[in-house]
């Protein structure tokens, strides 16, 4: 994994062959997670963290409030419970 910083926001970028989306996580143990396709351009990601920082700072707010983990694709988004549920 690797760190980027664009912005305000740090991140960290995991490579996934099998990834057919970019994916944004949110969580208090990683912070900031980007999951994407091996292939996808990282200057696109980093468009991408720039466009959702609203979104990113909402989620870490959600988060201490709580207790959520929140995640982010190029295409939904979505909030679960640490469970999975």
């Amino acid at each position: 994994m690797r760190v980027r910083k664009v912005g305000s926001i740090t991140y960290s970028v995991k490579d996934q062959w099998n990834s057919k989306r970019v994916r944004l996580r949110v969580t208090p143990e990683r912070g900031v997670e980007v999951t994407r396709p091996k292939r996808f351009p990282l200057k696109e990601i980093d468009k991408f963290v720039l466009s959702k920082r609203t979104w990113i700072e909402e989620a870490m707010q959600g988060y201490e409030n709580s207790g959520r983990i929140w995640r982010l694709t190029r295409w939904s988004c979505t909030r679960s419970d640490r469970n999975g549920q």
